[in-house]
């Protein structure tokens, strides 16, 4: 997906390219971005000296806490559902 596709109001991280999943659709809200939790937290390990348990709080506080308004970015943490026995 190119960035010149998206819509121009959708707020894009600087540096977290990489981590770009795609855009989520609401009903009734605007579209906004979507990147995977676990790739924003690994692109911090390789680029920081921080510890794992330091690039969460980091990434917790100054970018999926940070509000921008209605178009804030979403994390997505990606995995399967445990399967239920019937």
């Amino acid at each position: 997906m190119n960035t010149e596709d998206l819509d121009p109001e959708i707020i894009l991280i600087d540096g977290y390219d990489s981590c770009f999943v795609g855009v989520v659709s609401r009903m009734g809200q605007p579209d906004i971005a979507c990147y995977d939790y676990e790739k924003c937290i690994d692109l911090l390990l390789r680029n920081t000296g921080m510890t794992y348990e330091e690039c969460v709080d980091f990434f917790c506080f100054n970018v999926s806490g940070a509000w921008w308004g209605d178009r804030t970015p979403c994390f997505i943490e990606t995995g399967e559902l445990d399967a239920e026995e019937d």
